[in-house]
């Protein structure tokens, strides 16, 4: 059983709880109570929160109705609007004021929980106190009468929440609570049972615990078995790092699978006081006059920009010079024979004609504006790429927190068993993983975790077994006289606990399980006829039909007998698409003509045929394969499968079918099966669906390539698969 309270306060303060307790694990009861008063009660006297826990809880549901009244009371009597607390001596009130003297707890630097009683809060306490008297008096009255020990099985945490102070008190020592101050965890009560104070039956409650919560810091309140099952480092992470729902989602989904003996329960409390960021204030500190001296001293002593730029400048300018003086055009009074003349007609000639013509300043100044320039050019790319840089990397962060918040989803739709928003929620995140960025190895490795991740409790929601290696128990391919010919040339037949393989050719083969090799059984079955489909006939015959549907032949697999079968089919029938055989029956799957044919075992050698199917409204175009159990299935290429029995169509839809059915090729079922199977090549898979048309199981591996066909051995709970003319065996989980 799963619990989410929570409770968003107006002020800084939010609340939120969860509690796991399955009953099928332990007979522990327990439960997580966030009362919600009036705006105007809240705002005066806060907010009331009680956890408690019951062990040996099955055969005492009386307890659990006592706590329970015991609980509502203290919740009536503590938001009463007319209640005044009348201080009375007694052994609260003495055991209280002793834990004021002890000082409960002193939080480092000041943080967290401080000693003394807050005047500001003074009336909240003493209600508190009244309350917690009212419910010994009838804890006692109880424990008078029952004469037992049960009140030893109780746990109960009492705990107020007024703005940042908090008060608690407890019976037993189930829960626990902890300070999380910054990088640090720590044990509240620990500290308070210390003084090891004595149970006492008639007081069960017998002190007060109280303190204020301060800026940033977090109060858990916890059962002590979580620990079993998660780190205190982690915990303190997931408080800190997270907002209250966020951390309590984290929190049920660790624990859903805990298989915990006790229930497991807690409350955060956080303080969201949002801190602003310090401005530097100048002071007489020395250090302080220091930094600022120092920087004052490297402007000075660094080399200006304006300085760089006229160094530059001037080694631009003396460059410039060299380049012209050496490559001058030559005077026609001075020609040198071994320098080629230079063509001075050129714009680029023009143009450096023009520079020489300036004046040194003017030289210096273009030089300088032609610099700045490409500097100006560059610092606009740079920034451009930076800022494009930098958008993705938010981009990137802001998808990869939607997709966390998507996990978070899917783990709290799968405690509450709601599979379809978890698939849904599961193919959102795939999207969503498609647009991270692929830029480095780095955010590639963690595309390729998350997409992994995610394709794994998709398949597992679909109840799909990704097989990474079948075992393959033989190769046909070795058989093959012609392997240019591709992989379609192999087919496969089960008959009386055997696998046979017939190819093109005509041949057939027998797969010997013990040896594990494959013997010759038959060449050149029959000459010019291509065989494409074969159906188990009796313990020692096979029925084959020709590739164009419309001839079957029988063959003897003991006395190598072939016989051929006449069968009567309409003059417009172009192709049979499936036959087979139920109850020495043959059934005729006649897509064209919209039709399914019968025929006995006669004299008439099955010579007369039948028209099974009575229901005229049915279209059977597509249909590709039958299989019958009694009731007659047929499969269609785009994925519905028709059912009939006694020639009329009956309701069958496919149920938890997540991924559509894409040209699926074969359907088989028995009498004696369970189960309807269904080949999709195209998907790689082989799927398994009940009676009712609801999926149990899917198997898919990357290695069924070119699926021809399978055959179910149901006796051993295995099925083998066809794929490239590779023979995998596979163990049928269902």
């Amino acid at each position: 059983m799963f619990n989410n309270s929570k409770k968003n306060f107006k002020n800084n303060i939010q609340i939120a709880s969860f509690l796991i307790n399955d009953p099928k694990l332990t007979e522990t009861w327990g439960n997580v109570y966030i009362v919600e008063p009036s705006n105007e009660r809240e705002k005066k006297l806060g907010q009331l929160i009680v956890l408690t826990a019951l062990s040996d809880f099955s055969s005492k549901t009386s307890q659990k109705e006592i706590i329970e009244r015991i609980i509502k009371e203290m919740q009536i009597n503590y938001y009463r609007s007319d209640v005044h607390p009348v201080r009375k001596d007694g052994a609260l009130d003495l055991i209280f004021s002793e834990n004021k003297k002890a000082g409960l707890y002193l939080s480092p630097q000041g943080a967290g929980f401080s000693n003394g009683v807050n005047k500001e809060n003074l009336n909240i306490e003493e209600i508190f106190e009244t309350i917690l008297q009212k419910a010994n008096q009838e804890f006692a009255k109880i424990i008078r009468i029952s004469q037992n020990n049960w009140f030893k099985k109780i746990n109960i945490l009492v705990v107020i929440v007024k703005n940042e102070s908090i008060y608690f008190a407890q019976i037993g020592s189930l829960f626990s609570a902890f300070l999380i101050h910054e990088d640090r965890i720590i044990d509240i009560i620990e500290k308070v049972r210390a003084n090891n104070i004595p149970v006492n039956p008639l007081k069960l409650f017998s002190s007060i615990t109280n303190g204020s919560i301060s800026v940033n810091d977090n109060i858990f309140f916890t059962s002590s078995g979580i620990f079993d099952f998660i780190s205190s480092e982690k915990i303190k992470r997931i408080i800190n790092d997270w907002e209250v729902n966020s951390a309590i989602s984290k929190f049920q989904n660790l624990l859903s699978i805990s298989n915990a003996k006790s229930i497991l329960t807690g409350v955060i409390i956080k303080n969201n006081y949002k801190k602003t960021e310090a401005k530097l204030i100048p002071t007489n500190n020395s250090l302080f006059e220091l930094a600022n001296q120092r920087k004052k001293t490297d402007k000075v002593l660094k080399p200006s920009f304006v300085s760089n730029l006229l160094k530059v400048q001037k080694k631009w300018f003396n460059l410039s010079s060299a380049f012209l003086t050496r490559y001058r055009a030559p005077q026609k009074d001075h020609i040198n024979p071994f320098i080629p003349a230079v063509n001075r007609d050129g714009a680029f000639w023009k143009a450096l004609d023009k520079f020489k013509s300036f004046s040194r300043l003017s030289k210096i100044l273009f030089i300088a504006a032609l610099i700045l320039a490409l500097f100006l050019v560059y610092s606009v790319i740079w920034l451009a790429r930076k800022q494009t840089k930098d958008n993705q990397i938010k981009e990137n962060k802001q998808l990869l927190e939607k997709i966390e918040n998507k996990q978070n989803v899917v783990g709290a739709a799968l405690i509450y068993k709601d599979e379809k928003k978890a698939g849904k929620t599961l193919e959102e995140i795939l999207k969503l993983s498609e647009k991270l960025s692929k830029d480095s190895p780095e955010n590639l490795a963690r595309l390729q975790k998350i997409q992994k991740e995610t394709e794994i409790q998709l398949n597992q929601l679909r109840n799909i077994t990704v097989l990474e290696n079948p075992l393959m128990i033989t190769d046909l391919n070795l058989l093959n006289s012609n392997p240019s010919a591709g992989g379609e040339n192999f087919n496969l037949v089960f008959l009386n606990q055997q696998l046979y393989f017939y190819n093109q050719d005509n041949s057939i083969f027998k797969f010997d399980f013990k040896e594990k090799k494959i013997f010759s059984v038959f060449k050149d079955l029959q000459d010019n006829k291509l065989f494409e489909n074969a159906k188990p006939y009796d313990k020692n015959s096979i029925l084959f039909s020709s590739a164009n549907g419309n001839e079957i032949v029988k063959f003897n697999i003991l006395n190598k007998n072939l016989e051929s079968i006449a069968l009567k089919l309409p003059i417009e029938t172009k192709k049979i698409e499936d036959f087979v055989v139920y109850s020495q029956k043959i059934y005729l799957l006649d897509s064209g003509n919209n039709q399914i044919y019968k025929y006995y075992p006669a004299q008439t050698n099955f010579g007369e045929k039948n028209n099974w199917l009575k229901d005229e409204q049915v279209n059977l175009n597509e249909g590709v394969s039958m299989a019958i159990d009694g009731a007659v299935y047929v499969l269609k290429s785009n994925g519905e499968v028709l059912k009939f029995i006694q020639g009329k169509k009956q309701e069958f839809v496919l149920k938890n079918l997540e991924l559509a059915l894409k040209n699926p090729t074969k359907i088989w079922t028995s009498f004696n099966s369970k189960y309807i199977y269904i080949l999709d090549p195209e998907t790689k898979r082989l799927i398994i669906l009940d009676k009712q048309g609801k999926v149990q199981k899917q198997y898919t591996s990357e290695k069924f390539i070119h699926l021809k066909n399978f055959v179910v051995d149901e006796q051993k709970n295995k099925f083998y698969i066809l794929a490239d003319n590779k023979v995998y065996e596979l163990k049928a989980e269902y």
